[in-house]
């Protein structure tokens, strides 16, 4: 498992929920990627959040990456559909190539009107390319994070019950 490189490990903008798609006209070393996902600029922005989504691709297998572009946002998160578990945009992020093209799919909102929310999916019109000459970035040289406090956990569809290791592939519970 490597880190795509969206921008430096020192970076404060939290990136999440991605999308990624892969061009079946390519493959191996040479497999053309794109991937859009949901940020927060900065990321520890309490109540002052605003979500953005942004992209990046790869066109040698995910060896490197262009730095991480903005497709849309910022969006207010109170303009967000409301859950069990807070505002979410879910899961409904995908790249879709298209004639060797990608295009990006996503949720963005508007300001409400009055109580109803706008929330909508939207995909690009423009394919997710680069030029030629942008600068590419690797994850190669990166370390572990020292005391990591990040831990895999897999719960329910709602958040509340964690999903046992052997059910996590399909496989029945063992007693």
């Amino acid at each position: 498992m490597s880190r795509i490189p969206i921008d430096p490990t020192t970076s404060t903008v939290d990136h999440f929920i991605p999308g990624i798609g892969a061009d079946t006209a390519t493959s191996g070393s040479g497999t053309h990627l794109a991937m859009t996902y949901y940020y927060y600029p900065v990321s520890n922005c309490n109540n002052a959040c605003q979500l953005d989504i942004g992209f990046t691709t790869s066109e040698n297998g995910g060896q490197t990456w262009t730095a991480g572009k903005q497709l849309a946002g910022p969006i207010t998160l109170s303009w967000i559909t409301p859950s069990d578990l807070g505002q979410m945009v879910a899961d409904y992020l995908a790249v879709a190539y298209s004639n060797g093209n990608p295009f990006g799919v996503f949720a963005v909102a508007a300001a409400p009107a009055g109580t109803t929310l706008n929330e909508f999916m939207v995909t690009t019109t423009a394919p997710l390319l680069t030029a030629a000459d942008e600068p590419q970035f690797s994850s190669a040289e990166d370390v572990p994070v020292a005391n990591n406090p990040m831990v895999r956990r897999f719960y329910d569809d709602e958040g509340h019950n964690p999903i046992p290791p052997a059910a996590r592939f399909g496989q029945p519970p063992r007693d």
